[in-house]
C-alpha cells in the first residue's frame, strides 16, 4: 500500500531470518537465484529514509534518527557506509532528475565510505 496519499512510494519490506552459523549463512546467500549480494568492508549503517529527495526529510526523518544509534553504540566517530534502503519515486526523478543520487551521495559523503542503496 502507498505510504501516504499522491505517492505510489511503499515502504521496504525486510525478512529476518536465523541461521546457525556464519557458515550456513554464507551458504544460503551463494544459493540465492536473481539475488545480487556484493562484500562491503567496514561499518554500514542501514536506514529507510521517506522522500529522501528532499534533503529536510532525508537528514531529519532518516539519516539523523540511524545516526543516533550510531552514537548510542560508540561508533559515531567511526567511518561508515549509507545503505539507503528507499525506492526511488518515479515522478520526482522526472520532475527533479538526480535528486535522489545527490541526496544518497551526500549520505555516504557524510559517513565517508560512500552509499549503496536499492537503485
Amino acid at each position: 500500500t502507498p505510504i501516504s496519499l499522491g505517492t505510489n512510494e511503499r515502504g521496504a519490506r525486510i525478512a529476518f531470518h536465523e541461521h546457525a552459523s556464519l557458515r550456513v549463512f554464507g551458504e544460503v546467500l551463494s544459493k540465492s537465484k536473481g539475488q545480487k549480494f556484493a562484500d562491503h568492508e567496514g561499518l554500514t549503517l542501514a536506514f529507510a529514509p521517506k522522500w529522501h529527495f528532499n534533503i529536510g526529510h532525508g537528514l531529519w526523518d532518516g539519516f539523523y534518527p540511524a545516526f543516533v544509534s550510531l552514537y548510542q553504540l560508540g561508533l559515531d566517530m567511526k567511518p561508515f557506509r549509507a545503505m539507503v534502503w528507499a525506492g526511488w519515486e518515479d515522478a520526482v526523478e522526472r520532475t527533479v532528475p538526480g535528486m535522489y543520487g545527490r541526496i544518497e551521495q551526500l549520505f555516504g559523503s557524510i559517513g565517508g565510505l560512500g552509499a549503496v542503496g536499492q537503485k
